[in-house]
């Protein structure tokens, strides 16, 4: 330990001082902390000692300058872990287990934590520590991220804090400190999911912990699922968390979904969310989606994305509420000249063929009687489906 400390503080004038916090001895390899008993023994593991010492009732600011001469020692090894070499050097440091080790380095960046979790070189440390931190030391951080929930959000939605945290998450796994995790991620909720880092906070909550753990979580995807499927970065996000969801909350979230498609399918954003559910082809919700939109085939045809709602409604379970409206319509072939409704009509002729359903040549007989009308602009691609016929690899 001893060679550890002068190794990292000789060159810094460091090696006769006694470092200490509101009076109480901090680690100091000249003071004698030679065992993890001596550390112990000087009140240093104390949770009173450190958490009326650590700062955890300071606004963030303040946690993190660096200017405070009193903190001298605590400052140099949070720097220290800051830089490529340094970071390496105390990760290395941290692979003897040496217990004396763990909470001299501990100590060091525990004042300064948000800014070694944000670093590109501290946050590779903040992985490695926490998983040689005692349960106290574990509970003292989370103490300290969690006090303020912004805090952590702030930490989450950063490219390295989103790391740090999801390392936290993985060592508290089976900790019942996740559920404090837990609970103030759900309170950004909205503004993790919006960001693409801080979604992988939250998609490591869903691949790691088991629903009960999660209940969180799946409760504000619930009350949150609409804003955020009308959100341009948030409905992409929502996607995938409703991939990586268990039951009961998938299907509760399809059906949130299903019972809001008429909106969201002419959203720019929300769309995108209507066209995930059908994709699971989950008959239920296919077939509750495909029935809440027929007032609205014709029109979300010709839009860009409520083009794509439709054609996948015709590749799902209720396939034939699509195509019954389609053949109502008088005007088909105004759909099938539309730069974005000649690809649904495509879209039936080819899915009723595969179904092998008398719906396929009813749709042929309906667009021919207007041949003359598909000769023109985008109604040449139907057109020439019909005349070269359907080749059985693209249905």
């Amino acid at each position: 330990m001893v060679d550890f400390v002068g190794q990292l503080l000789g060159s810094n004038n460091l090696n006769g001082q006694v470092l200490t916090r509101n009076g109480n001895p901090r680690l100091d390899a000249y003071a004698g902390f030679q065992s993890h008993e001596v550390a112990e023994k000087s009140g240093m593991y104390s949770n009173n000692n450190w958490y009326r010492s650590s700062g955890i009732l300071n606004d963030m600011g303040n946690q993190s300058s660096f200017g405070n001469d009193s903190m001298l020692g605590s400052s140099y090894i949070a720097q220290t872990a800051m830089t490529q070499y340094g970071s390496q050097y105390l990760l290395d440091s941290l692979l003897t287990r040496d217990p004396v080790v763990t909470n001299f380095i501990f100590e060091g960046v525990f004042d300064f934590l948000f800014k070694v979790m944000n670093d590109s070189n501290g946050h590779h440390l903040f992985g490695k520590l926490v998983q040689s931190c005692s349960d106290n030391q574990l509970g003292l951080i989370v103490a300290k991220i969690t006090l303020n929930v912004q805090w952590l959000i702030n930490i989450s939605v950063g490219r390295y804090g989103s790391k740090s945290v999801q390392r936290l998450i993985k060592v508290l796994e089976k900790s019942p400190l996740i559920d404090i995790v837990i609970a103030a991620l759900s309170c950004g909720f909205e503004e993790l999911m919006t960001n693409r880092s801080g979604s992988f906070v939250i998609l490591k909550c869903l691949n790691l912990l088991d629903t009960e753990k999660n209940q969180k979580l799946y409760e504000a995807a619930v009350n949150l699922c609409i804003p955020l499927a009308q959100n341009e970065k948030g409905c992409i996000y929502l996607n995938e968390f409703i991939t990586n969801s268990k039951a009961p909350y998938r299907e509760t979230l399809m059906g949130v979904i299903s019972s809001k498609s008429k909106f969201l399918s002419q959203d720019p954003s929300g769309n995108f969310v209507v066209q995930h559910i059908l994709g699971l082809h989950n008959p239920i919700y296919g077939e509750r989606i495909c029935l809440e939109l027929r007032e609205l085939y014709i029109q979300l045809s010709l839009q860009k994305g409520g083009s794509h709602v439709v054609e996948k409604c015709l590749n799902s379970s209720g396939m034939v509420h699509v195509v019954s409206v389609l053949l109502k319509y008088e005007k088909l072939w105004q759909v099938a000249r539309d730069q974005y409704g000649n690809y649904v009509i495509q879209t039936a002729l080819k899915t009723t063929k595969r179904a092998n359903s008398p719906l396929h040549q009813m749709l042929i007989s309906k667009l021919v009687q207007n041949r003359n009308e598909l000769v023109i602009g985008f109604g040449r691609k139907v057109l020439g489906l019909i005349d070269n016929g359907i080749p059985l690899d693209q249905v």
